[in-house]
């Protein structure tokens, strides 16, 4: 099998696609989960790694993403006998046909143009845009869930790929909902190459602007709009 190949059970005429995780040259829960799960799926992913940026630290009043891996980038890819490679721009990205998103920051315009990038978003698109996507859905009543999409150069659009809800009841907390929408979101990214020649349906999202990070003072309401909003599911 080579790198990269996407399982002949999934997608009988493909001979050998290659496929990458964009992620960063650091310790990074998300893509240690998505590995995981692509490998269990039976993918040979490569492992593309840009420099980790130090930016000033966001700490929010309700922190919901899960943390605590410590195992490196490159030293799951030993583990796992995966090509590694440290990237310092995006000019190899043209090598493969499918891109994954990890862990990447915004990226330029002629990037997305001229690649496959497949992200998965943890907010239900067009809905819930931008940043806090699961704070946000909860404070304005909107749908929770997770969207995969073929990158494009506005935030969190492009081409759909796979939609879903976060399935809720009566007693869930915010961290039993913030798991479940993670654990989602994992599973729909490492399928989503699989969904990709399923569906076509541009993200359409004039009536939706992205959101920015949550103000604190609005964080505070989180847990009684939380509790309103489960009582109105």
């Amino acid at each position: 099998m080579c790198p990269g190949h996407i399982p002949d059970y999934y997608l009988p005429d493909s001979s050998c696609i290659m496929i990458a995780v964009l992620t960063y040259n650091r310790p990074h829960r998300k893509t240690f989960d998505l590995i995981n799960k692509l490998i269990y799926r039976g993918y040979r992913p490569e492992i593309l790694a840009t420099p980790w940026i130090e930016r000033k630290q966001h700490t929010p009043l309700i922190a919901h993403r899960p943390n605590g891996n410590n195992m490196t980038t490159e030293f799951l890819a030993r583990t796992y006998d995966l090509t590694y490679t440290e990237i310092a721009d995006y000019s190899c990205l043209k090598d493969y046909d499918y891109i994954l998103i990890g862990g990447a920051g915004l990226l330029p315009d002629d990037v997305v143009k001229n690649n496959t990038i497949i992200n998965a978003h943890p907010g239900y698109l067009p809905n819930v845009r931008g940043l806090d996507a699961l704070k946000w859905a909860i404070y304005e009543g909107q749908p929770i869930g997770v969207t995969t999409h073929v990158v494009n150069s506005e935030v969190d659009s492009g081409r759909l790929i796979e939609r879903n809800l976060v399935p809720l009841n009566k007693y869930d907390t915010f961290y039993s909902i913030a798991m479940k929408q993670y654990e989602l979101e994992i599973e729909m990214l490492s399928r989503a190459v699989e969904q990709l020649h399923q569906h076509s349906e541009k993200i359409h999202n004039q009536h939706f602007q992205p959101y920015r990070r949550m103000p604190r003072i609005k964080e505070a309401e989180l847990y009684e709009r939380l509790q309103n909003y489960l009582k109105n599911y």
